[in-house]
């Protein structure tokens, strides 16, 4: 996704400096459906974000981890890129006793594609309707 994002920025810098440079032209337009990144319908994944902390994190018990049994750790941040798609920020609270994520929140960088979508749920990373 980050290739395709420079790409993009290279096209339409490209496009600018050839506007400016010849004012007698009209502005060079750059068709972005030919790139095919359609986004999801909305509500098509709802990322199960305690799911992706625990593959993410391996699941297992850390030392450094604080806090007490009966309440999670502080805060970790995670960073999780699609294959060929968006970048996902998790962040996840983990019980210290057992290591396992008991509470998390997902924020992708973009709205979803079809691409991510289909990443996404191949991996189980979608939470059940």
């Amino acid at each position: 996704m980050k290739r395709m994002r420079r790409m993009l920025s290279l096209i339409a810098a490209t496009a600018l400096v050839a506007s400016a440079c010849t004012s007698s032209q009209p502005s060079t337009v750059v068709d972005l459906s030919k790139f095919k990144l359609k986004p999801a319908p909305a509500g098509s994944c709802v990322i199960d974000a305690v799911r992706m902390c625990n593959d993410l994190a391996g699941g297992g018990g850390t030392p450094q981890r604080t806090g007490s049994p009966d309440m999670p750790s502080l805060p970790e941040s995670l960073d999780f890129q699609i294959p060929a798609g968006q970048s996902i920020k998790l962040t996840c609270y983990f019980q210290p006793g057992s290591g396992a994520a008991v509470k998390a929140n997902a924020r992708a960088d973009a709205p979803l594609t079809d691409n991510s979508v289909a990443y996404l749920r191949s991996q189980k990373f979608c939470a059940k309707k």
